[in-house]
């Protein structure tokens, strides 16, 4: 039996387990797929271009059918395809619309009509990621086509809008956190980019994910602070950007400005002008909160005492520095804020680069103490001029602090070289398990595990 006969003769149940494996493990979102031009061909129109075998089966297979990307090169026919074969499951919907579309009448007519389409199967919308340049409102709204009737089965809500015909846009409501989408949805993921903020809010009381992603679009403190107690579900958190203006930052930790967050586990900030990290920092309460990420912060951010406030968090056990590195100063004060590290993750730096590695080596303060005494595991970048001999001396130091490391991981890419360098630096460490990964770890943990969120980069 040749080779061709044996895959014709794969079970059909089998093969379309097949396909759903390799629709899973495919890139989800290439720079072509986020502008609707499908390129290379996906995953499922393959499968069907096989033979009469494949294509019975993937043509039957509806869950390989259930991711729909709009853009402008979109045609309405492939989308109201893939409606159809999708059957009844639950539907991804990805719309980017980028550049000046709308200015072609030919193209807006054309994505709209792909709206349209995908617009009658929101009773089966399970994800939808929103990503617009700008949405002509003057014209015809893609927010009013796609978002103002209901969608019941909607979890996961991610919508970027850049800028707006704001003298168009209807009066607000009352409350600032007031619905204005999806008025009757229990969204648990939300993603809010840009100028969205404002003007395009879901219920927000399911929430156990929020992102919040501003550049220019500010927003007052009291909103701020609405927003994220809307959910007291709300276990994942991550601000980029100024969201609040500066001046509206309380100077003082206060009952009335407290922000009480009961679920939170995960946090990440990443500023562009530095209150941002005090301010949310200093304000919260989250006592279930583990785990902080802070990117591309600068010495003076975030100061043990700063703003009258001498309180520590002790609850924080993992903390991770992205594309930045502190002064020993600096680091006095994260132990202090941080008392209790018990893995501390630095991929931007290696161990000879960071200024952590050495401080992390000396008694600290009048008291002497060690610093993080808790700490056990290392994560840090790694390039080959690093010396092996650096390792077994940041292991000795700690071991001989009586707090001694019980791994380290390093990432980088280059398994080939790194390979005979840890076997090196296995010879001199003793118990000390080294070892590197070639991934960045999802956030929060365990997401990816249901879903990609290819548009979470700002944090790489």
């Amino acid at each position: 039996m040749s080779a061709v006969s044996y895959i014709c003769a794969i079970p059909p149940e089998l093969l379309s387990r097949i396909f759903l494996l390799v629709k899973h493990n495919a890139n989800p979102q290439s720079a072509d797929d986020r502008r609707g031009r499908l390129s290379p061909l996906p995953i499922q129109e393959t499968c069907a271009r096989v033979s009469v075998h494949f294509r019975e089966v993937a043509l039957g297979t509806a869950f390989l059918w259930t991711t729909i990307k709009i853009g402008r090169h979109s045609v309405a026919d492939r989308v109201a395809a893939y409606c159809d074969r999708s059957s009844t499951a639950p539907l991804d919907v990805w719309v980017d619309l980028h550049g000046s579309w709308a200015s072609d009448a030919k193209v807006l007519s054309s994505v709209f009509d792909s709206l349209a389409v995908v617009a009658d199967h929101r009773h089966r919308w399970h994800r939808l990621s929103l990503d617009l340049n700008r949405d002509p409102i003057t014209q015809r709204s893609v927010i009013d086509l796609l978002c103002r009737c209901p969608a019941p089965m909607i979890e996961y809500l991610s919508l970027s809008t850049h800028s707006i015909d704001e003298e168009e846009l209807p009066q607000p409501a009352n409350s600032p956190t007031a619905p204005t989408v999806f008025m009757k949805s229990s969204i648990s993921f939300l993603r809010l980019r840009g100028v969205a903020v404002h003007y395009f809010l879901p219920p927000l009381g399911s929430l156990a994910i929020l992102h919040l992603e501003t550049n220019t679009t500010r927003v007052s403190y009291s909103t701020f602070k609405g927003i994220l107690t809307s959910s007291s579900t709300l276990k994942h958190l991550s601000v980029h950007g100024e969201t609040v203006d500066r001046p509206q930052w309380p100077l003082l930790s206060a009952p009335a400005t407290l922000i009480s967050l009961p679920a939170l586990k995960s946090l990440r900030i990443c500023g562009t002008e530095g209150p941002v990290y005090a301010g949310i920092i200093f304000n919260i309460d989250a006592p279930l909160l583990d785990s902080l990420t802070l990117k591309a912060m600068l010495d003076g951010d975030l100061v043990y005492g700063h703003m009258g406030n001498f309180t520590s968090f002790p609850q924080i056990k993992v903390l991770t520095f992205c594309d930045f590195d502190l002064s020993d100063l600096g680091f006095l004060s994260m132990y202090k804020l941080f008392p209790s590290i018990e893995t501390f993750n630095s991929p931007s730096t290696t161990i000879e680069v960071s200024r952590a590695c050495k401080s992390l080596c000396a008694l600290t303060g009048p008291g002497h103490a060690v610093p993080w005494p808790n700490l056990h595991t290392l994560d840090l970048g790694w390039d080959d001029m690093e010396d092996p001999v650096s390792i077994s001396l940041l292991n000795d130091a700690r071991g001989a602090l009586g707090r001694p490391l019980s791994g380290i991981l390093f990432r980088t890419g280059e398994e080939e070289l790194i390979q005979p360098w840890l076997a090196e630096v296995a010879e001199s460490t003793g118990n000390l398990n080294c070892d590197f990964s070639s991934t960045v770890d999802a956030w929060p943990c365990g997401w990816r595990m249901q879903y990609t969120d290819p548009e979470d980069t700002l944090f790489d």
